[in-house]
Order: structure tokens, then sequence, then C-alpha cells
């Protein structure tokens, strides 16, 4: 299950915490943020970021890109990892290419060819360290590249830059907090869609279960970027009903919810104080015979 080490380690650290303050003149609360701020300094958590050149490209182009590797809560630039993995993953979900680069206090260059073999899609490119997979794959980068093709019968030359941007679909990503849905479990969930040109674009749309139930509503706020709350049911599979701006519309089919699982969830509305909860549905308990013990 994606996150599980971390979320593990994390239980672990809380549980510690709560044992260590029991009978001392310390506030369990106190005792946690302090165990928890070591525990993120100790075990800092790599991200990467890839800066390509264009939104997106033609069969024989090459794709070209600066990659970002951060550390810690300020994403600074890390100096843990000094190798990147890049993969570029066709149309049918497997890797194409992949190449290694050499980060220099974070950051490296790197391209990959298109060929004229290559048939025209929707690729994805992953980017990783090997320290990230020490949490499954939290911190990975991946990004959805649009590819087309240039033959006279697919793409006109009179074609205009704005009609290939319009045929071009828009790349929309759903992430749900703790990485999963659960079901049983009420889950927030934050979706992000960009166009063609790399831009955010305004999205409203709806929640629907396999019966074509509505279970809830969404709309983006910023920058095609927003959220939404539902609780995903066993047995079901659900899909984002979505509108565009012009009139188009779009199906796009969510994470499948799992039986069994952890969701972990923080809230920082309340700047400077932020909580941090651990849900877990029932049959998880049940399978591992964990009881819960309040802190």
């Amino acid at each position: 299950m994606k996150h599980i080490s971390f979320i593990f380690r994390l239980i672990f650290v809380g549980g510690w915490c709560c044992s260590f303050a029991y009978g001392q003149n310390i506030s369990p609360s106190q005792t946690i943020t302090a165990r928890l701020t070591a525990f993120s300094v100790n075990q800092p958590v790599e991200k990467a970021y890839l800066q390509f050149d264009k939104p997106y490209y033609a069969i024989g182009d090459t794709i070209y890109f600066k990659a970002y590797v951060t550390a810690g809560e300020q994403h600074m630039l890390s100096g843990l990892s000094g190798v990147l993995h890049v993969d570029l993953i066709n149309t049918k979900n497997k890797i194409d290419q992949s190449i290694k680069l050499q980060l220099d206090s974070g950051i490296a260059w790197g391209d990959f060819a298109l060929p004229d073999s290559l048939p025209a899609g929707n690729y994805r490119i992953r980017a990783y360290t090997q320290w990230m997979r020490n949490n499954a794959d939290f911190g990975f980068f991946e990004k959805g590249i649009p590819v087309g093709s240039v033959k006279a019968d697919r793409i006109p030359e009179s074609i205009s830059g704005n009609s290939i941007q319009a045929a071009i679909k828009p790349d929309i990503q759903f992430f749900p907090e703790g990485g999963s849905l659960v079901a049983g479990i009420p889950c927030k969930v934050a979706f992000k869609a960009t166009g063609a040109n790399g831009l955010g674009i305004d999205i409203k749309g709806s929640i629907v279960d396999n019966d074509n139930r509505q279970v809830a509503t969404f709309a983006s706020s910023h920058l095609g970027m927003g959220y939404f709350y539902f609780e995903p049911a066993e047995g079901k599979t659900y899909s984002a009903e979505i509108n565009y701006p012009e009139g188009r519309a779009d199906n796009i089919k969510l994470p499948i919810p799992e039986v069994n699982g952890l969701v972990l969830s923080g809230d920082n509305d309340s700047i400077p104080h932020a909580s941090v909860s651990i849900k877990t549905s029932k049959k998880y308990l049940r399978i591992t015979g964990t009881r819960y013990i309040p802190c």
C-alpha cells in the first residue's frame, strides 16, 4: 500500500511519544511536536520536480527538461542523492525509455528523443531517486506529456496553434489525501487541471459511482486546482464527470477504493497550529488484530 512504511513509522513515533510523556511533567502534545520535528529532521523526505521546455510535443521532437530534487519541509535543494532516475512511460503503461542523471546539488538536465516510429498519444514522465523509494512512491514526480503526429493527414500545415491545443486532451489529476481511497473512511481529494499550454484551467463536475449515483460535486477555485470530500463505499467504483468552460465534457475514473487500510490527513488551517489524524477501516483492525488505544 502506498506510503504504508511512512505511516507506520509515524504511528511508532506518536506511540513512543505518548508512552514517554506518560508519568512525566510534560504535555503529551509538546512531546509529540518535539519528537515529530526531530523525526522530520532525521528522516528528510526528498521530492522531485521537472521543468519542461514545452507543454506538448510531436513525433520526432526532443523533450528537454531541467530537474530539481528538494528535501525537507523548506524544500531546499537536496544533497542526499547523487542520481535521478527518469522514465518515459508509453500509452500502454510500459517504460519506453529510462535514463539516469547525475545530480549536482539537487539539479540535473536531461532529454528524451522521440523517434519517428513512436505512436502518438498521452505519455507520462516519472522521476525519482533511490532515497524516495524508502517511502513507496511518495515524492516521485509524474506528469502527462501529450505527443502528437506531424503527418499531413493528421495535422495539416494550415492548422493554428490554438487548434492544436484545443485538440489535445487536458491533463486532469486527482490526489486522495493520504495517497489512497479507503472504503468507509471520509476522504479529502485534491485535483489539478492543466491545459495543453501548461497553464491551469477552470473545471467543474461531479463524482458518480458505478450505479451513476452522484456522491459529490467539485469546482476549481484557483489555477485549475481545488478539492472535495466524499466517503467511498466498499464494492463501488467512482468516476469524475468533468465539464470544461468551452462546453466539452469528459469522464475520468478515480482510483479504486481499497477495502482496508489507513488514511493520514493533516489540517493546518489554524496556523501556527496543525493537527494530524490517522483513520483506519474496521476491516483493517480485524485483519491486523490491532486494538485502538488513545494517547
